[in-house]
């Protein structure tokens, strides 16, 4: 059924973005459905956010009562593509997150200026690079959760080495990459993705983020 998870609503996600995006719920599990699109709007499968506390893991492949499995490959496609690769395409920007929470958080932001991309994770394919490649992309933001409580601790370090690794597979290719993560030391953010912080702090983000040379 179309009902809106009270949850995602005082997340800040409206009423409009669950709709544009054809998010719907499974009461028996008590589940947010989130089906995802190919950029030509073609169903490639259906992921499901699980909303009991402590039931792991949070996201993983729709499964129903009878069985039905809507599994497919991840790392093929990127969420939020048949919404967003136009004006990707129109601006040659585009902002990489791990999240479809965060997708769909930035359209209730941005509108029709969104211009992220979920990577269901925090790793960067080949298929998915080929995918920006063909989009005409010369400018990315790495925007992926910063999962470290302090700089330069040993969290941190494993935070850069995931994005090193994605400016290092993309460096060849596109000419502007930018990473946009905690560096003003807002306290108690573990593991924020960039729609966790107020609009307020993620505009403060933005203004701070770093050119990866």
């Amino acid at each position: 059924p179309k009902l809106y998870h009270q949850d995602w609503l005082d997340y800040g996600i409206s009423e409009q973005t669950l709709d544009k995006y054809d998010i719907r719920y499974y009461p028996y599990k008590q589940q947010i459905i989130i089906p995802c699109f190919t950029q030509n709007k073609q169903l490639c499968g259906i992921r499901i956010r699980n909303t009991i506390e402590d039931v792991s893991p949070k996201y993983c492949p729709l499964s129903t009562i009878n069985g039905d499995s809507f599994a497919f490959p991840t790392g093929q496609v990127f969420y939020g593509e048949n919404h967003n690769v136009e004006e990707i395409k129109r601006t040659k920007k585009c902002i990489l997150v791990e999240a479809e929470k965060t997708c769909l958080k930035m359209d209730t932001w941005f509108g029709k200026r969104n211009i992220s991309l979920g990577l269901y994770g925090s790793n960067l394919t080949k298929q998915k690079l080929l995918r920006l490649i063909s989009y005409e992309v010369s400018t990315v933001y790495i925007a992926i959760d910063s999962d470290f409580n302090e700089m330069y601790d040993d969290d941190f370090k494993k935070f850069e080495e995931k994005v090193f690794k994605m400016y290092d597979m993309m460096s060849p290719y596109i000419p502007n990459i930018w990473v946009v993560y905690n560096n003003l030391g807002y306290k108690d953010c573990y593991k924020y993705s960039l729609t966790d912080y107020t609009r307020e702090q993620f505009n403060e983000l933005w203004k701070s983020k770093e050119m990866i040379e």
